[in-house]
């Protein structure tokens, strides 16, 4: 039950709080009122706002919690009063900064951020979205970059399509400023990392938005780095030169985590750079390769130890022990040596491999499992056939889900889910725990939700 104090207390607060309102909306004559531009604004609702976080004039001191809960009390035509605040369509000279740096009411200053916050804050997601779509069309590039920090943060389905409509008439020029580009990349990114379905509206968008938009959201996408991300960012590659050098830098430099788990078809993208003439690009599609271990561009990696170019045969270097797994060097003849080994090893072991994984003699299944996953050329044809041995259910289930996960391979991932379903919770919670580690997706144990989101 609640205590009488805390039932006193809250109508205390909730009387000062109107009293506070009605003194805002009835401003003193003596004091000049606000200016507003923007038709979406409303005036008297705008003035109210300022003066409630304007230094009283009896000179007490201003306290946050009566005019936040003031604030509030303005509703939705205060919320857009806010967000045009925020933004920079409107201002109040009183509360903004002067031109020495330091601010006309310095506790007014201080109160203005946290209250015109908790009002924005107060409007439901989708209302607030519908906000910022209608402020900022039409408003200057200074407004809309502190528009996409907002709505970056916002949990709503129809935060992307409302962060992608506010870049339409943004000239290219202007998407070359970090201080412009910049809050757009990370927004769409936050956006990304916290509704991985926004990539399907992303993916269904890509045609309509400008090259320097769609340049943008790709670099947010592989900054991400989640399995279905990072493969959006890579579908991308080809359309220009200076597009895919800044994408594949980003891609080079992304996060780890969903190493090895990307499509083999969306990384044959990335192994046609490897050929091109400029050695920038060049350069930074072998980094890519590295960081993704696209296993698939081993020979070309091996080819260009040979360059003359130091830079580049160093890159390769780098790269190749990240694909093999081990060190052979810098000589070429050493890694050609070393994958006609391979190749004897697969044509040699390989059935004898997969027939040791069914076998009821104690140690066999599992020294087939340590040796299938020592050798990284052969994961992804590995990783398939593991899979398909989880849908028959020949093979012991707990092996087959060390071996699909050392793998790490985006083949395995269809075995992985089809663990979900196992009868043993145990090693059921084990293959979630390894999906959302190899493809940093956090989804519930559903099995359904993974194959829709894996589906390329």
């Amino acid at each position: 039950m609640v205590s009488r104090s805390t039932q006193r207390w809250s109508a205390l607060v909730g009387l000062l709080a109107l009293l506070v309102l009605i003194a805002v909306v009835a401003l003193p004559s003596e004091r000049r009122a606000p200016e507003v531009t923007s038709p979406l604004v409303d005036p008297q609702t705008f003035a109210a706002l300022v003066e409630i976080v304007s230094p009283p004039e009896n000179g007490e001191p201003l306290q946050l919690e009566p005019r936040i809960a003031a604030a509030r009390a303005l509703g939705d035509a205060g919320a857009v009063a806010a967000i045009a605040l925020e933004c920079g369509l409107e201002s109040w000279p009183e509360v903004e900064l002067a031109a020495d740096g330091e601010p006309v009411h310095s506790e007014a200053h201080q109160l203005r951020a946290p209250v015109v916050r908790a009002l924005i804050e107060s409007c439901p997601p989708e209302r607030r979205l519908q906000h910022f779509a209608a402020l900022g069309r039409g408003a200057s590039v200074d407004v809309r970059r502190v528009m996409f920090v907002w709505i970056g943060a916002i949990e709503s389905p129809a935060a992307l399509t409302t962060l992608l409509a506010l870049t339409d008439g943004v000239e290219p020029i202007q998407w070359q400023r970090d201080y412009i580009a910049r809050p757009f990349e990370f927004a769409l990114a936050a956006r990304v990392a916290a509704r991985p379905d926004a990539l399907l509206e992303l993916r269904a968008r890509l045609r309509e938005l400008a090259p320097e938009v769609a340049a943008l959201a790709a670099r947010a996408c592989a900054s991400v780095g989640t399995k279905p991300a990072l493969e959006f960012a890579l579908d991308t590659l080809g359309r220009a030169d200076d597009y895919d050098l800044a994408l594949l830098a980003a891609l080079a430099r992304g996060p780890r985590r969903s190493a090895c788990v990307v499509d083999p078809a969306a990384l044959e993208r990335l192994g046609r750079r490897l050929e091109d003439s400029d050695p920038n690009l060049r350069r930074a599609a072998i980094d890519a390769c590295g960081t993704l271990a696209y296993v698939g561009a081993l020979e070309p990696l091996v080819g260009i130890l040979e360059n003359p170019d130091p830079v580049l045969a160093q890159a390769a270097h780098r790269a190749l022990v990240v694909l093999a797994r081990s060190d052979h060097g810098r000589d070429a003849r050493a890694w050609r040596l070393w994958v006609r080994e391979e190749e004897r090893w697969r044509n040699s072991h390989w059935d004898t491999l997969l027939e040791e994984l069914v076998s009821s003699v104690p140690g066999r299944a599992a020294r087939a499992v340590r040796e299938l996953a020592s050798h990284p050329l052969q994961r992804d044809e590995a990783a398939e056939q593991l899979a398909e041995l989880v849908e028959l259910d020949t093979a012991p289930q707990a092996l087959l889900l060390d071996a699909l996960v050392s793998l790490r391979s985006a083949r395995a991932l269809p075995g992985l889910v089809a663990l979900l379903e196992s009868e043993d919770e145990a090693l059921a919670e084990r293959a979630h725990r390894a999906l959302i580690e190899q493809t940093g997706l956090e989804l519930d144990a559903d099995p359904r939700s993974w194959e829709r989101l894996l589906q390329r």
